[in-house]
């Protein structure tokens, strides 16, 4: 009798999807990152370019980076 090998269970994850879940989501938090700085980065350069005594565009435009990080992250992840 020849012995064929066991063929490979069902439930094992298609070859076309990571086996590290964690990529992507250490993607969004450098999205999450570069929303926020662009906010802040925009801002202080606006707030510098107006010489603005009080850093109202910075707090603004952070808060708005913020805001955005957050509608991004919530858009990408899975429904459930």
């Amino acid at each position: 009798m020849e012995n064929k090998p066991k063929s490979k269970p069902t439930s094992e994850k298609p070859n076309n999807q990571s086996d590290f879940g964690y990529v992507k989501y250490t993607g969004l938090a450098f999205e999450m990152l570069a929303f926020i700085l662009l906010g802040v980065m925009g801002g202080y350069k606006l707030d510098e370019y107006l010489d603005m005594k009080n850093p109202i565009f910075t707090i603004i435009l952070s808060l708005f980076g913020v805001v955005g990080s957050l509608v991004n992250l919530i858009r990408k992840l899975p429904k459930g």
